[in-house]
């Protein structure tokens, strides 16, 4: 039977990635459908959003980030070729390349969460920040932490000094403790993290943001732009699970993360922590219903113009 194509020869449903649908305005507006995945990853309920590629992945992480998404403030982070070469690389003696690889995403987090808590407290406090807010705009002043730093910039400079164990923590009043006693390189990049977090956490507490305002969401997303069949890639995704897990139990509610993963990656990883992220977990799956909706949406949205669902279908509709 020969089927009149109508404005169905005038579509365009799209790109194979959502960062170029965005720019042209593919998934502006209604165009977006809030999937099950969305809600939950919106809610918090669920970190970890794992999807074959073209699922949606990038759609939900974007529209989170954007005007619509989640209501407090956010901060993408979707490394490159340069970014991920920096983290393979990355190693400390005494540590495990899982562990080390976590050491410094969780400094990548911990610098994200301190530029946004000195910036919200002067905007939404409007009072004498506490000392524990002014220690932390001390320390990003010290290691040069307070500019519009690229990604691979901010993971040069925190990978340097975490090796050589020379962050400036004296704003924290630990900078003359550290450095003593023969302890491995690993040990004492992890001790000088662990007063930057616990820094920031108070900073958070003394302002009550986890009870005030919503969470600061930290987005990782593009994964697959820096991932190889090398173990050290492995451990890349591997250390950001362990450092996304730290960080949302860590700053009692005032930072949450949200990480999107290709599935074929994420059923690759194989290490002793890995029963502990099920409960964080969501995979996007799309039933014919939803998949017909998003057609009719995107069409609409590709012709600027009304369609119903028997214009865009016809007699192939069911």
């Amino acid at each position: 039977m020969q089927l009149d194509a109508g404005p169905v020869s005038r579509l365009f449903f799209g790109r194979d990635d959502a960062e170029t649908d965005l720019r042209d305005g593919l998934l502006k507006g209604p165009v977006f459908r809030p999937t099950y995945a969305y809600r939950e990853a919106l809610s918090g309920r669920k970190s970890l959003v794992i999807g074959r590629k073209g699922s949606g992945k990038s759609a939900i992480c974007r529209h989170l980030a954007g005007p619509d998404g989640h209501p407090g403030a956010s901060v993408l982070i979707a490394p490159d070729d340069a970014a991920g070469d920096e983290i393979r690389r990355f190693s400390l003696q005494g540590l495990t390349p899982d562990t080390a690889k976590s050491l410094i995403w969780r400094y990548i987090f911990a610098v994200h969460a301190a530029r946004h808590l000195t910036g919200h407290a002067r905007a939404a406090h409007g009072r004498r920040l506490p000392g524990s807010v002014r220690a932390v705009r001390s320390f990003l002043e010290a290691n040069g932490e307070s500019d519009d730093a690229r990604l691979y910039e901010r993971l040069r400079r925190g990978i340097g000094r975490l090796q050589s164990a020379d962050l400036s923590l004296k704003a924290f009043g630990f900078e003359a403790a550290l450095g003593i006693g023969g302890a491995s390189e690993g040990a004492e990049a992890s001790r000088q993290l662990d007063v930057l977090e616990a820094g920031v956490q108070a900073g958070f507490a003394d302002l009550g943001c986890a009870r005030l305002h919503p969470p600061l969401l930290l987005l990782v997303d593009q994964l697959e732009q820096v991932w190889t069949v090398e173990p050290e890639s492995h451990a890349l995704v591997t250390g950001l699970l362990l450092a996304a897990k730290h960080t949302m139990s860590f700053y009692d509610n005032a930072v949450r993360t949200a990480l999107f993963i290709r599935a074929d990656i994420y059923d690759t990883l194989n290490f002793g922590d890995g029963d502990k992220f099920h409960s964080d977990e969501i995979r996007i799956s799309w039933a014919r219903e939803a998949l017909e909706d998003l057609a009719l949406h995107r069409a609409r949205a590709s012709l600027g113009a009304p369609l119903t669902r028997q214009e865009l279908w016809g007699t192939c509709s069911r």
